[in-house]
């Protein structure tokens, strides 16, 4: 038995026991969109405990919401009673349910107009109360009622309408869509992982939505180009919104910024990849990769290789001690100005290449490469000071 016929049978069951029922939700949007749905989904007006009579092998997996999970043959159908709800407890979760008879009431609690649809499993019939048709047609993301309202009931929903359908290229994705990879991150987070390390997780790919491109478009694969810096706007608003402490805001920004950076890591020059691995918190960025790995194409080849790096370099080696100072640089006949941090930044590249490791080979190293770029001063040579 596939999933649609599961959650045809259950209609039927519910039907001839003289109740309503429905296909509901994101499985009508995707039959629409002509896509094969992953998950059925049953809207009734039958009570939690009918429906548990009815179907011996039910779950009870969220009664108290009127929420009933029905499997067979390794499928599995959620069937959820018609209600309202009341409150936000947690930002999750109702405080209270009202159950209903009334399809139409049921579908102003969902989230999104596309996922408000209802249909008649055998006639295909849709039930459209809020206008999701036309939105899809459109490709419209839109809130049912008032947006703020819906989103303050259930904070993930801003997150699943972002994420949620968004497809990847399945060579570097196996997983499935931008939501279920950022759903598999944040469950191998391990206990006790930091709060910035996991909301960097959550936000990592939040750019990705907006900035999707099919292969119809690109001529290759699916791809997401600027996500990372859409992404880091997108979270610095949302972390402003939320209040997050400066601090914690920078790290979060910089955990999304830089988890593309590690595809490149073999191939960077010794200094860039030094100053990568210095960051702050740079555990953080490494577990964020670990996680990104394991939880898509579960390559760690980046992971193992900036793990050797770590190990086998020593600290002065990647923190040496600077050779000269802004003061060395004026009694070299330089005026202090912007030229000074670049030249000071260009020395400690070549420390961190290896090729200046004295103040004699730091002057010299200056000599020849800023040697004529103060004007109206003599040639500086490696001799002076």
């Amino acid at each position: 038995m596939t999933p649609r016929e599961l959650a045809n049978s259950i209609c039927n069951t519910l039907i001839r026991e003289r109740h309503q029922a429905f296909l509901v939700g994101g499985c009508v949007r995707d039959v629409l969109l002509g896509r094969e749905p992953e998950d059925y989904d049953v809207s009734t007006d039958a009570t939690p405990e009918l429906v548990i009579s009815l179907f011996p092998d039910a779950v009870a997996v969220g009664a108290q919401f009127g929420v009933i999970i029905v499997p067979l043959d390794g499928h599995k159908v959620e069937v959820a009673t018609f209600r309202s709800d009341i409150g936000s407890a947690d930002g999750r979760h109702p405080e209270r349910v009202v159950f209903s008879s009334n399809p139409e009431q049921d579908v102003q609690r969902r989230d999104l107009t596309i996922n408000g649809l209802l249909m008649r499993h055998d006639s295909g019939e849709i039930l459209d109360f809020v206008g999701g048709q036309a939105d899809l047609r459109s490709g419209l993301i839109r809130a049912i009622g008032e947006p703020a309202r819906r989103f303050a009931e259930d904070k993930l929903r801003m997150l699943r309408a972002a994420m949620q359908g968004v497809e990847q290229p399945p060579q570097y994705h196996p997983e499935g869509d931008v939501w279920i990879h950022t759903l598999l991150m944040l469950e191998g987070l391990p206990a006790g992982s930091s709060p910035t390390l996991a909301w960097g997780v959550l936000l990592h790919d939040v750019g990705k939505p907006p900035t999707f491109r099919p292969v119809s478009e690109t001529g290759d694969r699916i791809r997401f180009n600027g996500h990372v810096d859409v992404g880091v706007r997108l979270a610095e608003g949302i972390l402003e919104r939320l209040r997050f402490s400066n601090q914690d805001r920078e790290q979060i920004l910089a955990l999304i910024a830089n988890h593309m950076r590690f595809k490149d890591v073999s191939r960077m020059r010794a200094s860039t990849l030094k100053r990568f691995i210095r960051l702050p918190h740079f555990d953080e960025h490494l577990a964020l990769h670990r996680l990104d790995c394991l939880s898509s194409h579960r390559h760690l080849d980046a992971y193992d290789f900036v793990r050797r790096m770590l190990e086998e370099t020593p600290t002065e080696e990647m923190r040496p001690v600077r050779l000269l100072t802004g003061n060395d640089l004026q009694s070299l006949g330089y005026e202090p100005g912007p030229l000074f941090s670049k030249i000071l930044r260009s020395l400690e590249d070549a420390q961190l290449e290896g090729l200046v490791r004295s103040r004699e080979e730091a002057i010299a190293f200056v000599a020849r490469h800023y040697g004529e770029t103060v004007p109206g001063k003599r040639r500086i040579s490696s001799a002076s000071g």
